[in-house]
């Protein structure tokens, strides 16, 4: 059977304004978590948070005015001609939208069902780096991290409005360049934040060293200074090196460094990080977009690089959720869309396809293809819910079908695949059936080496075949970013990307065409299976409802197509 190609997001999202419901929401209504006083900004209506102030942070709203091309219409001068849209870009982007994230939100629901009384340690792992500037400031006032039940994403709760404008620009720039940073304290949500007797004192930390001070701080309270570490990739690894704690099968705790995800960590270990001019996260994910004015105000600035603010992400399924969840709720999906187009066509510069030595005799047909990772970290990375996978298929002249190999359903599910539900499916160096699958990813393993969805049991890798960046050296990586499991007895798995050879039998004609796409899911199946057994909590249902509405599947990064036999 057969379920390509894939429905483009922005078809199905606006059908659904005349979908009928689930048939879990005649019983339950959702939970949406997410802050109802939106505002607008143009262009794109591209939706920011209503305004907040705490001790150490301020809300995207303040800097609207300056840094945005709607803060731009009162202004005057050349930077009225180029404005600044550092905002608009940011808050269509996955980090504004980081603490509404449904599937995030449903995950840390289902951990915390699983193991109650560990609640307070799930919520304050991740809370740093999903809600921080609640996080932060409850965290230097000595009070309690939580998020659901009393805690951030309560409507009532005073940290509320800081804490759903999650990844933020006072966030960002005011991560300091302390001992800390760039190690092993500094990852895992480690970041430090200078603490302030008075607002009027915080420090703003930017790329440039000649700036014009008065203006920030007279209208924002903050003083804008120069620091390297904003364009250092060390920045983005205190979040995105994460290392957890876990459980014993009896729920007691057991360690707390599982390496849960380690792009930077990975890219360290690639070419990438040792170009004479490294290529590091901002360079793909804010790469600098043109030259012009940071602010409209004053207008005289002089011109300068301005790095993109879309933080450029392939997580499109939880965007679509997102843009879904917009158009339920009458809110205009456009700068989702955007992000969602963008992620797209990062994700069709992050592999490639080869095929060599297509072969064919009375015995069948044989050929092999060669996946190439052109990124800088593995493929995929960050968490492990992601997967990428080859979809295989041969045809005859009649255009039928008659060798296919990683078919998605609808629901995601990949046909053969062993853990779609099940133990998992192995790398493979040769495929020779229908139910044998490549598929690229991480596999948790518990205490009792048992596959498991459930981050706080995962205590090691059992597989981990993730296509690894170039430069990447088997004998020099740390331990925590090491492949696992048998595709370290593959001698064509390696840094130079992986060789699959295909051996059909028992085919008769003697022409056939094949058709080859490397595919990225976002959200495994596995991970969608693992959260029914708490769709009546109605966290969790908000997460399986959009899914189900949606019906995200995959996105295409590379295709080939070729022909054998006469």
């Amino acid at each position: 059977m057969k379920y390509s190609p894939y429905a483009a997001a922005a078809v199905v999202i606006f059908a659904l304004a005349a979908a009928p419901p689930a048939a879990a929401s005649d019983q339950l209504e959702p939970q949406i978590r997410r802050v109802q006083n939106r505002t607008r900004l143009a262009p794109g209506n591209a939706p920011a948070m209503g305004g907040f102030e705490t001790l150490n942070f301020r809300a995207a709203s303040a800097c609207s005015p300056c840094h945005s091309a709607n803060g731009s219409e009162n202004s005057s001068g050349p930077n009225s001609q180029n404005p600044p849209v550092m905002n608009d870009q940011w808050s269509g982007s996955i980090m504004a939208y980081g603490a509404e994230d449904p599937f995030w939100q449903a995950k840390v629901q289902s951990e915390v069902l699983r193991a109650p009384q560990h609640r307070a340690l799930i919520e304050k792992k991740c809370s740093p780096c999903h809600t921080p500037m609640a996080a932060t400031e409850a965290s230097y006032a000595g009070e309690n991290v939580l998020l659901f039940e009393d805690g951030f994403l309560e409507e009532d709760h005073p940290l509320h409005a800081a804490a759903m404008e999650a990844i933020s620009c006072t966030l960002c720039h005011r991560i300091n360049q302390g001992e800390d940073f760039g190690t092993e304290d500094g990852f895992s949500g480690g970041y430090t934040i200078d603490e302030v007797d008075e607002p009027v004192d915080r420090p703003l930390y930017g790329p440039y060293d000649n700036t014009f001070n008065q203006p920030m701080q007279a209208s924002v309270g903050m003083l804008n200074q120069f620091g390297d570490q904003i364009n250092d990739p060390a920045l983005c690894a205190s979040c995105h090196n994460l290392k957890t704690p876990f459980l014993d099968a009896d729920g007691v705790p057991a360690g707390d460094g599982f390496p849960e995800q380690m792009p930077y960590s990975e890219w360290q270990q690639s070419d990438f990080a040792r170009a004479d001019e490294i290529v590091g996260c901002q360079q793909c994910h804010m790469p600098i977009d043109d030259q012009g004015s940071i602010a409209s105000r004053p207008g005289w600035l002089e011109e300068r690089d301005r790095a993109s603010h879309t933080f450029t992400s392939v997580n499109t399924e939880t965007l679509s959720l997102l843009a879904a969840e917009a158009v339920a709720s009458g809110d205009n999906p456009a700068a989702l869309l955007e992000s969602i187009e963008a992620g797209r066509e990062m994700l069709q510069l992050a592999g490639a396809l080869e095929a060599t030595d297509p072969t064919i005799d009375s015995g069948g047909l044989q050929f092999t293809v060669h996946v190439a990772n052109l990124t800088g970290h593995k493929l995929p990375t960050a968490f492990p819910s992601r997967r990428v996978y080859l979809h295989t298929v041969v045809s005859d002249d009649d255009d039928t079908i008659v060798f296919e190999s990683g078919a998605m359903t609808p629901d995601g599910f990949i046909v053969g695949v062993d853990d779609d539900p099940g133990p998992f499916e192995y790398h493979h160096d040769t495929i020779t059936a229908a139910d044998e699958v490549q598929v690229y990813e991480a596999i948790l393993g518990t205490t009792d080496d048992d596959p498991t969805c459930t981050l706080l049991r995962a205590s090691q890798y059992l597989k981990d075949n993730r296509l690894l960046p170039t430069g990447f050296d088997l004998a020099a990586a740390p331990e925590d970013v090491l492949p696992v499991g048998d595709c370290l007895d593959d001698l064509n798995f390696g840094d130079d990307g992986d060789d699959v050879t295909y051996r059909i039998a028992g085919l008769t004609g003697g022409h056939y065409e094949v058709s080859i796409e490397l595919r990225h899911q976002a959200i495994s199946y596995p991970y969608v299976s693992d959260l029914v057994e708490f769709s009546d909590d109605p966290i969790v249902w908000r997460f399986l409802d959009l899914y189900e509405r949606v019906q995200p599947g995959s996105e295409l990064i590379a295709e080939l197509s070729f022909e054998i036999g006469d």
